[in-house]
């Protein structure tokens, strides 16, 4: 199963990459997560544990340029994600494109069910990503 998904927000990319990036804070943005741990600094190889939608997921950290990209992959119950995310600066916003792709059993599962799954969960990610970071940037 694979989705991309993009949306403008009318934010600084400082902004928008500082929210995206702290990844201890995603459960106060995020509705579907609900922990977040970085292991250590912000940098490739750095492994971060999260709970979202009830499921314990270990990410690790494959790429990083900030405030620009980042991408990583990550592990849950019967579920294997590679989660990519490009942010472009165009004047005073930010323009976000999020890429995911997500294997095994779990999945199959989901997509019998429903097959806008990803891509849906991508869009609400955006939107919530898009609110705090126009909040942020009002203040």
């Amino acid at each position: 199963m694979q989705a991309q998904q993009s949306i403008m927000i009318h934010a600084p990319i400082e902004v928008v990459w500082s929210t995206l990036t702290d990844i201890e804070q995603w459960p106060r943005w995020q509705a579907a997560v609900s922990a977040s741990l970085l292991q250590g600094q912000l940098e490739p190889s750095a492994e971060f544990f999260w709970k979202s939608g009830g499921m314990n997921i270990w990410s690790q950290i494959q790429e990083l340029d900030a405030p620009s990209a980042i991408r990583w992959s990550g592990q849950a119950l019967g579920t294997k994600a590679d989660h990519s995310w490009s942010l472009t600066s165009i004047g005073s916003d930010t323009q976000v494109t999020t890429n995911e792709s997500m294997s095994g059993w779990l999945v199959a599962s989901i997509s019998l069910f429903n097959k806008n799954f990803l891509a849906n969960a991508l869009k609400q990610s955006l939107a919530e990503l898009k609110l705090k970071s126009e909040r942020l940037h009002a203040v």
